[in-house]
């Protein structure tokens, strides 16, 4: 029973990563975008005495930051009806 789990969430994964193979090079280099982008502007907004003093609490919250710009512009697009 356990191992019919295991399968079954193994081909899940296989799922999400063919749609990640086949979604138009358009939206990745958008997602790549709004992934990075927080990198880039949180050292701008915030300064560098704060981000220091915990600086691996400024990682985790930069790098949701871009998953929540990546988690908005999908939703945009589901919302739209634009397949990926």
């Amino acid at each position: 029973m356990g191992l019919f789990i295991l399968v079954k969430k193994l081909i899940i994964i296989l799922k999400k990563l063919l749609i990640l193979i086949f979604m138009e090079y358009s939206n990745l280099l958008v997602l790549l975008v709004l992934a990075i982008s927080p990198f880039i502007y949180v050292p701008y907004i915030v300064p560098e005495e704060k981000r220091q003093s915990n600086s691996l609490a400024w990682l985790i919250i930069t790098f949701l930051l871009g998953l929540v710009n990546c988690m908005g512009y999908l939703m945009i697009l589901f919302l739209l009806g634009i397949t990926l």
